[in-house]
């Protein structure tokens, strides 16, 4: 709007040279607008909005306005965040942070002609021995556990006193020829705990990985661990954490000989773990 400012000088009206215009204040007048004017009145269609308005979920500054799913995602579902959280499995997510026991493991095991020491870091859920074999076919004709032994017949059944394989234990197995063991539907449980008695015991390695023997056995119990026999290799503790020998490091699938001065119940420690080596032995659980 425009105004002619005039005077009155002599009885005769004077025009000034400039008039004045006051311009009327344009902007966004809704107040749901992210860049409403309080001193506008004069709507421009201007006005900005959160994504999804008049339903949005954030506001102007992208701050949520209902629920923040498990991963952090407004208004999530929450399935966004249950999966797989073991990186040894086949369908691992690295941005599952609730693992709802979904994890799924692929074994193969590469068995030569002879006897083979092996173990089982996952298993399938029918852990009988011809399940877990059945991949072998006429290959294996036997297995032997710590105090248990199978033998398949010709027809494929097995007899003995070894029916099931566990995750704990470690097995002998003999082929007739170069083959693989392989299944795709393992399953793993979490810590696998180990009760070892005196003298040899016949155990597993838990991991699909490979750790060296002195970081993969905790500190407070790798004292009492005398020798270490694999297929072929073996170590010998000569000192506290000090190991000689052909045998440097476990080794997931094998099977191992483990001789020990007392009775001790023990896990591995994962191969994702820090050591720090510590010469003082805590007392450990028997």
């Amino acid at each position: 709007y425009c105004y002619q400012i005039s005077s009155i000088i002599n009885g005769f009206e004077t025009s000034l040279s400039d008039a004045l215009c006051i311009i009327p204040p344009f902007g966004c007048l809704d107040v749901n607008g992210c860049n409403y004017n309080e001193l506008a009145n004069t709507d421009d269609g201007s006005c900005e909005y959160p994504p999804g308005y008049p339903y949005n979920i954030v506001d102007c500054e992208g701050n949520c306005l209902v629920d923040i799913d498990c991963s952090n995602i407004c208004n999530g579902n929450d399935f966004s965040c249950y999966g797989c959280m073991d990186s040894f499995a086949d369908n691992y997510d690295e941005e599952i942070t609730i693992d709802d026991g979904s994890c799924i493991y692929t074994y193969t095991n590469e068995l030569q002609a002879g006897v083979n020491m092996i173990s089982f870091w996952t298993l399938p859920e029918d852990k009988s021995i011809g399940n877990v074999m059945s991949s072998l076919g006429f290959a294996v004709n036997g297995v032997i556990g710590e105090g248990l032994a199978a033998t398949r017949l010709d027809n494929g059944d097995w007899v003995g006193s070894l029916s099931e394989i566990e995750y704990t234990s470690g097995y002998r197995v003999k082929t007739n020829y170069n083959s693989t063991l392989f299944f795709d539907n393992g399953l793993r449980i979490g810590e696998v705990e180990y009760d070892l008695h005196i003298g040899n015991n016949l155990i597993s390695y838990p991991f699909p990985s490979t750790m060296s023997i002195s970081e993969s056995i905790p500190d407070e119990v790798e004292a009492y661990f005398v020798g270490i026999i694999g297929e072929a290799v073996a170590s010998s503790q000569i000192s506290p954490f000090v190991w000689v020998g052909s045998l440097n490091e476990f080794q997931g699938g094998k099977g191992y000989w483990v001789k020990v001065l007392e009775p001790i119940t023990f896990s591995f420690e994962h191969p994702d773990s820090v050591i720090i080596v510590s010469p003082q032995l805590p007392n450990i659980r028997k």
